[in-house]
């Protein structure tokens, strides 16, 4: 009888389905019952609640509208600590509100959702990813306890060319996110778009808008991507959130900057999809940054310890 041999591509995939499942099984690090098993969280750094979902007719975000369906929008999350790129990202991703130097020269003081997920799995560093258009995230790979500097640092994957080389455009890192995707498989990523800050910041309304609207469809193309690959396909976790708002209109230079604690500056967008998460469903309980490493941590089944977050009850439950 003919021996039948099946094409590289459909070999490939089923080998990386089986590890996968394997090293999920067999890891004593983590302990988790949601059908999640990976993490992406999406960073749109610095449009205002008002151009976003506070915009009654979605007008910039017609991605963000449609991919709400599949999942749950929080009307009333918040920045409580620093208005700022790095101490907003600082706080997603230790669960601290730390003022860290926001021209990344300064470390976060505790360590990551990165640095304690692959401490609790074991897993190598690629499998944790910081994708960002401004290079001075690259401190978001490290902290300042002593237990952890510089060990367990996630990969980054930032600015032109790493740490002082400058900030790139948002399209290479759309690209660099869905190649990264494609040849590492990431469990737990962070990717970061940077155009509707650095519109505001040079009084560009019909810029800031643009680049909402463009960062709103790279967000669901990352998303649409996800659903296409096997690995990936009903066992990852989606998050859309802000580091900052804006200014509010009848405050300061209105959308041009930021960085104090009016409503713009604080009140910023928190949407979640996922297989464990329910489906078209909105809600006003207040969260903030804080929360999120603790309910990232929940559904991967690891610690954060050094958080000062709650976990998300719609998301995680009790």
């Amino acid at each position: 009888m003919k021996k039948q041999i099946l094409p590289f591509g459909l070999v490939l995939s089923l080998t990386l389905l089986i590890a996968c499942h394997f090293d999920e099984k067999a890891n004593p690090g983590l302990a988790s019952n949601f059908k999640a098993k990976y993490v992406v969280i999406v960073s749109v750094d610095g449009p205002r609640w008002n151009e976003t979902w506070g915009n009654s007719k979605h007008t910039y975000i017609p991605c963000r509208e449609k991919l709400a369906k599949e999942g749950i929008l929080f009307t009333n999350f918040q920045n409580a600590g620093f208005t700022a790129t790095n101490p907003g990202h600082c706080c997603i991703t230790t669960g601290n509100h730390e003022n860290i130097d926001n021209t990344g020269q300064q470390l976060p003081t505790y360590p990551s959702i990165f640095q304690l997920y692959l401490q609790a799995s074991g897993y190598s560093n690629s499998a944790c990813q910081i994708i960002a258009s401004k290079d001075k995230l690259n401190v978001l790979a490290n902290c300042k306890m002593a237990a952890y500097n510089n060990k367990y640092n996630a990969e980054v994957d930032i600015g032109i060319n790493g740490q002082y080389f400058g900030y790139r455009e948002d399209s290479i890192t759309f690209k660099n996110a869905l190649n990264i995707f494609s040849n590492k498989h990431p469990r737990l990523t962070l990717i970061h778009f940077k155009g509707p800050d650095i519109m505001g910041h040079q009084n560009y309304w019909k810029g800031y808008l643009a680049a909402i609207k463009e960062t709103d469809k790279y967000l669901y193309d990352i998303w649409n991507y996800l659903q296409t690959d096997p690995i990936y396909k009903g066992r990852t976790a989606f998050f859309v959130t802000n580091d900052h708002g804006r200014h509010s209109n009848d405050h300061s230079d209105g959308f041009v900057s930021h960085g104090d604690s009016c409503a713009g500056c604080r009140h910023i967008e928190f949407l979640a999809v996922g297989p464990d998460f329910a489906k078209s469903q909105i809600t006003d309980r207040r969260y903030d940054q804080r929360d999120i490493s603790k309910t990232i941590a929940k559904l991967l089944g690891f610690k954060m310890p050094y958080s000062q977050g709650k976990e998300i009850y719609e998301l995680v439950g009790n």
